[in-house]
């Protein structure tokens, strides 16, 4: 039959199942695969959470945090309980190690001291009374003591003159027929005593005596008020002459020292004694005669810093200013060098010479006695001069007590200790000097090189061995320093 008209729409089927996944690519023409890529789908269902992986390398260390603020202090603790515990058993006596029992053995008796000074007079006694009982003795005064020595006497102003006495036709003071009742004496202010030689005249020339000796400067110094100027004052401690002046008291310059030498009682013998060379002998200043060759030592006019152009500059100032205070020798620098000890200055076959200062008194017995490892102690207050005839200890020229040497006791030169070779004032830089306050030549105080110290100088040889030199050093013009380095050289090179 004849088709019918198509009839009207069917309802809409329900959503079937998935299909299987379509081809990722189709072949296009000209046999390219042309990929196709779909619509983005739904997101799905988180998963579950996976296994702990293992742990990763370890990061690199950073760097370190500042320090921080301190912190609030903290408020202070309560106090804990104290309470006394029992006294506790008496210990056993210790016991001293062994290598300290033989140092703590009473020792021998030593020998007996030297007799002390006099005490100070005692009080009087009581009266002395008998065996009796019945008889007392009564203390009468002794005989008058010797008469002491006379003092220093100074002229005084005249004092005015008094009003006549009361009775006329009396005597007056000093005639024969003088009276104690004559008359009253006069009320004129009386004067200063007067000389021993009894001078009333008005002149005003003041007459002022010799010498007058003191101990130290101490005693001299408490009797300057007292002392007119132009006054002589010698001190016995410093073997020093001094002169009053407006403003106080000035050092005179002595000359050369003229030992005063006596002959001994007639003997059995025609030798000439001398005293023993012992240090008993320095004692008061008391200067040994000296009939030998000896070796000189004196300073240098001035202070010095380290800076003494080295060794040669300071040999070449003790030769200059030797030589220009008229002293005939070779002396070189008491200080010890880059390449030579102290003990070495002098001439080898000279060391057992003693060691005395300009005006011949003696210091060291020996050369060899100022290393023998005491710092070359002085038995009394060192008397050291310098060329101009000053002495260092008491000048003011000399501020600071100290002589540079940068020298062990031994004599062995002191490395690093000698201020750069004696050519550095650097304050930086340390000398090792000595004190002359402590008695010691080659005392080991460490200080620094800006320092201006005393210089000493001593021969290098003495003055016997000098003479039998065919070349005379002082009877040619001044030497260079490199000329007398040279002379140095051949003065200790040369055998005996």
């Amino acid at each position: 039959g004849i088709e019918g008209a198509p009839g009207p729409p069917g309802t809409r089927g329900e959503k079937g199942e998935r299909g299987p996944p379509g081809p990722s690519s189709i072949l296009g023409s000209g046999a390219d695969f042309v990929t196709l890529k779909g619509e983005k789908g739904d997101r799905g269902k988180r998963g579950r959470r996976g296994l702990q992986g293992p742990p990763g390398k370890p990061g690199i260390a950073g760097e370190i945090g500042r320090t921080g603020f301190p912190g609030v202090k903290g408020v202070p603790g309560n106090p804990g309980y104290s309470f006394e515990g029992a006294k506790g058993e008496k210990g056993e006596p210790g016991e001293l190690p062994h290598q300290f029992r033989d140092s703590l053995l009473k020792g021998e008796k030593g020998e007996a001291g030297k007799d002390g000074n006099p005490g100070p007079v005692g009080p009087p006694g009581l009266p002395a009374v008998s065996d009796d009982s019945k008889a007392q003795y009564i203390p009468v005064p002794g005989p008058p003591g010797p008469p002491g020595p006379p003092g220093m006497s100074v002229v005084g102003q005249k004092g005015e003159p008094g009003p006549p006495g009361l009775s006329a036709g009396r005597h007056g003071y000093g005639d024969l027929m003088y009276s104690p009742q004559s008359g009253r004496p006069g009320t004129g202010a009386s004067g200063a005593p007067a000389s021993s030689r009894g001078s009333q005249d008005t002149e005003p020339t003041r007459i002022v005596p010799g010498a007058v000796t003191f101990q130290n400067l101490d005693a001299m110094t408490k009797m300057s008020l007292v002392s007119p100027v132009g006054s002589l004052a010698y001190i016995i401690d410093e073997e020093a002459l001094l002169v009053r002046v407006n403003k106080g008291w000035q050092y005179v310059s002595l000359g050369s020292l003229v030992p005063i030498s006596t002959e001994p009682p007639p003997t059995t013998t025609t030798e000439k004694l001398r005293p023993p060379f012992e240090a008993s002998n320095l004692i008061n200043n008391q200067p040994v005669p000296m009939d030998g060759p000896v070796l000189r030592m004196a300073a240098l006019n001035e202070p010095y810093s380290g800076d003494m152009k080295g060794q040669s500059g300071a040999d070449y100032a003790c030769y200059r200013q030797s030589k220009r205070a008229g002293l005939r020798g070779t002396f070189r620098a008491f200080i010890s060098s880059r390449v030579q000890n102290l003990d070495s200055i002098v001439r080898f076959s000279d060391r057992e010479l003693p060691v005395v200062n300009i005006k011949g008194d003696v210091l060291f017995n020996s050369w060899k006695d100022v290393f023998n490892g005491d710092g070359a102690y002085f038995t009394q207050q060192p008397r050291l001069y310098s060329f101009n005839g000053k002495n260092i200890l008491t000048d003011f020229s000399w501020p600071q007590k100290y002589i540079w040497h940068g020298s062990y006791t031994s004599g062995e030169r002191a490395m690093d200790l000698y201020c750069d070779a004696w050519e550095s004032n650097n304050g930086e830089k340390v000398g090792l000097a000595s004190s002359l306050l402590s008695h010691k030549l080659l005392g080991q105080q460490q200080l620094a090189c800006n320092n201006r110290f005393a210089v000493l100088c001593v021969e290098a040889t003495s003055q016997l061995t000098r003479r039998r030199r065919r070349r005379s050093l002082e009877d040619e013009a001044e030497l260079s320093e490199v000329e007398y380095q040279q002379y140095l050289n051949t003065v200790l090179e040369e055998k005996d």
